[in-house]
This record gives structure tokens, sequence and C-alpha cells, in this order.
């Protein structure tokens, strides 16, 4: 999710996005495989949309294994910490998965 946080913490869903591991590449629209502990690129489409951000708001990308009930929960455990490393970068990581 893309979400807009004003200076006084109060925060507003922008745009969601989605999409799974195995369907993670926009250009293979085949099935990959995934191997447990390995990074890799994951492409989510947000489309296009009009936003006017308030002064000194901040953009934070929420990553989730489920966005319910906009889509249906996903029989998976994923463990993640996200990190804010500066006002422009969030780094993910992810602990583990469990389930294909």
């Amino acid at each position: 999710m893309e979400i807009e946080v004003r200076p006084e913490g109060e925060a507003s869903n922008i745009r969601t996005g989605i999409t799974t591991l195995a369907y993670r590449n926009s250009q293979t629209p085949s099935r990959m495989t995934y191997t447990l502990q390995t990074k890799v690129k994951a492409d989510i489409d947000l489309w296009d949309i009009f936003w006017k951000f308030s002064k000194d708001s901040r953009i934070r990308i929420d990553i989730a294994s489920s966005e319910f009930p906009q889509y249906p929960i996903i029989d998976s455990l994923v463990y993640m910490r996200s990190l804010i490393l500066s006002n422009n970068f969030i780094k993910t990581c992810f602990s583990s998965l469990v389930r294909t």
C-alpha cells in the first residue's frame, strides 16, 4: 500500500497493489519458483492516480501478506520487519516464508 503520512501522524491510503511470489514478474506471466531466504525483485503495478500531497507529508509503503477484505486471505505466513532508513528509503526484511 502507498500511504500519505501527514506531519501530525494522520495517514491516508493512496493506492493498493498486489502480487505473489509465484507471479512476481510482470514480464513473465508464467508461474515462477521461489527459494526460501533468497532476495527477489517483485513488480507491483500501482496504476495512475491523481493525488495532491499535503505540505511536509511523507510517503509510507506497507507490505503485507494479505489485504482482506479487498483481496482474499493467502494461506501463508510471512514474517517481515520494515525499517525506515531515511525520509526516502524503506528496507523490508523477510525472515521466512512458510507454505506456498
